[in-house]
């Protein structure tokens, strides 16, 4: 999603509620905070790194990291963060500017973080399965006989 779109998406959420700030340098600090929100709670797949020159912003799975996230410069950046994960953005941005329905930002937002980490544990679990049966990727069933021997009958 670009940083554009974010805005656009962001004004919608607020309608009828609140405005969205139209001095871009605080839009753009709420938007930092919500970035730094998500990222604390997501188990997100585009900042996962072993790069330990990045910027970390916590520890993740394994040995893997959460790297910090860069901040769009321009309207047309794409938000350096999973697609999923910048409707959370959305909604924490939402309920750092809302007057009525924090809450409801907020219950939206980790409701989309949770079922995201779902999603990711599953990929994972399945990646690791793959792993550990790396023997048994590709073949059909006469790949599990027990004995090697009767794989050329």
């Amino acid at each position: 999603m670009t940083y554009k779109k974010f805005k656009v998406l962001l004004r919608g959420l607020l309608l009828g509620d609140s405005i969205v700030p139209e001095d871009d340098e605080t839009l753009l600090a709420l938007f930092e905070y919500g970035l730094v929100m998500v990222s604390e709670k997501a188990e997100s797949l585009h900042l996962l790194t072993l790069n330990k020159a990045e910027i970390v912003q916590r520890l993740a799975t394994g040995s893997y990291m959460i790297r910090k996230p860069e901040l769009p410069e321009k309207d047309d950046d794409e938000i350096d963060i999973d697609e999923d994960l910048c409707f959370a953005l959305a909604r924490y941005t939402a309920s750092l500017i809302s007057k009525e329905k924090v809450q409801l930002h907020e219950e939206k937002a980790e409701d989309i973080i949770m079922k995201y980490n779902q999603k990711v544990y599953q990929i994972l679990d399945k990646i690791k399965f793959d792993a550990e049966n790396l023997d048994y990727i590709g073949c059909n069933e006469v790949c599990l006989k027990p004995d090697p021997n009767e794989y050329n009958s």
